[in-house]
């Protein structure tokens, strides 16, 4: 997982906060893999009748292939069985193929975050967040 995390994002996690997102009571993970590798992961915080979509990652080798949809469709089942009634996200504001994938699913932005990432320089992030 931390060898995607490093390809995929300017800012990876630090294996701390993903040994946390793994192991801890209101995060819910998937991953994705083909023929026995992992290739992308999504982590889900869940609070009560609200989700945060905390990450959502596909191996750069595998971009473009429909995996992000795969990931995020399994997420938008799961949170439906489990009654979320509102699931949100950040996105930095230069990701298009994140917005697009988002916005292709239904979500919609709330709101600006000013300076959300921090690395490689300061960064916006929109909220997003979807109604199931």
């Amino acid at each position: 997982m931390m060898e995607i995390e490093r390809k995929a994002f300017l800012d990876p996690w630090s294996i701390v906060f993903v040994k946390d997102a793994l192991s801890g009571a209101n995060f819910d993970n998937v991953g994705l893999f083909l023929n026995g590798k992992l290739i992308g992961y999504a982590v889900m915080s869940v609070v009560i009748d609200e989700a945060d979509i905390t990450t959502l990652a596909i191996d750069p080798a595998f971009h473009r292939q429909g995996y992000a949809s795969l990931l995020l469709e399994h997420m938008l089942e799961h949170a439906k069985k489990h009654k979320i009634a509102k699931l949100f996200l950040e996105v930095r504001v230069s990701n298009a193929a994140g917005m697009a994938l988002y916005k292709k699913f239904g979500f919609e932005v709330i709101h600006i975050r000013k300076n959300y990432y921090p690395e490689p320089h300061p960064e916006d992030a929109y909220v997003m967040q979807l109604n199931l």
